[in-house]
């Protein structure tokens, strides 16, 4: 399995970001967060990576996503943040997020890495791990 890691400053705006929603959830549903704040596939990820982009929170059945699509060599992937998961198999509450937090997406990413992910139980090692720095 291939992880998109973003890099520590966003991991932690992200962070900051699944906590206020997660608080705004909670009166609704119980709402657990998700970590690592990494996104997986199976899928090949682009060789030349000439865009990376960290969409609006939403919902998506019982998870919580921050949409990431990565784009290169003509090829557009489509890949999830999970950051947040209701109790048992109900659907997440629709949410409005907060002007602060709108404002804040789309988030263009330029800095961040690949890596290789190996996830057992309740743990996750990653492995040759690639930095990828966008040019403008």
């Amino acid at each position: 399995m291939k992880a998109i890691v973003a890099h520590k400053d966003t991991l932690f705006f992200l962070a900051g970001i699944q906590k206020k929603i997660i608080s705004l959830l909670e009166k609704e549903t119980l709402v657990y967060p998700q970590y690592p704040l990494y996104a997986f596939t199976e899928e090949t990820i682009p060789r030349k990576i000439i865009s990376c982009t960290i969409g609006f929170p939403k919902a998506e059945r019982e998870l919580a996503v921050f949409p990431l699509i990565l784009e290169g060599n003509g090829t557009k992937l489509n890949l999830a943040i999970p950051f947040a998961k209701t109790a048992g198999k109900t659907d997440m509450p629709t949410f409005m997020l907060p002007e602060e937090i709108k404002n804040a997406f789309p988030k263009k990413e330029r800095i961040f890495r690949t890596a290789t992910a190996i996830i057992k139980e309740n743990s996750w090692q990653l492995f040759d791990d690639k930095w990828i720095k966008i040019k403008k």
